[in-house]
């Protein structure tokens, strides 16, 4: 995701938390940029991070894994609301889900976005990619992935800072 917005939004700055410093030491073979004026990756827990920060991103990227699967402290309740409240007034959080826990995960998503929501189902995978909503953009759908890429964009077309 984060070579896809380098690349595609390049008036965007890019924060990346990261919690894995093997991960972060193996950027270059995954063909991840330098840090440089638009990206920086910051060795952390993100779950800590939407508690603390004094930015208001105006998207949240949620892509976090362990060797055990999808990791729980980015799954809970807690953790979507405290995304909710540290996005900008109409910011937009995407998250990455994989595994037999992704409707737990949905439900504390729209619990914390108010039903907001919308959720690509690839045809080829068991990956769900759910968007939520801090602003008035959308209500609760699900969507095949075709689709929901024609809604959100407007999106896209804009200029991002993504966290």
């Amino acid at each position: 995701m984060v070579k896809w917005c380098y690349r595609n939004h390049p008036d965007a700055e890019i924060t990346v938390i990261e919690i894995n410093p093997h991960v972060i030491s193996s950027r270059e073979q995954f063909h991840i940029p330098t840090d440089d004026h638009r990206l920086r990756v910051i060795e952390g827990d993100g779950a800590d991070y939407v508690v603390s920060t004094k930015d208001s991103p105006d998207v949240l990227l949620v892509d976090g894994f362990d060797t055990y699967g999808q990791s729980p402290q980015l799954c809970s309740q807690a953790f979507y609301k405290n995304c909710y409240r540290a996005l900008a007034p109409d910011g937009l959080m995407v998250a990455n889900l994989c595994g037999s826990e992704n409707q737990g995960s949905i439900d504390n998503i729209r619990n914390a976005f108010h039903g907001r929501t919308a959720i690509a189902v690839p045809d080829d995978g068991e990956n769900q990619v759910v968007f939520a909503f801090k602003g008035k953009r959308s209500q609760g759908e699900t969507l095949p992935a075709e689709e929901l890429s024609e809604k959100l964009r407007d999106y896209v077309l804009i200029p991002v800072q993504v966290q």
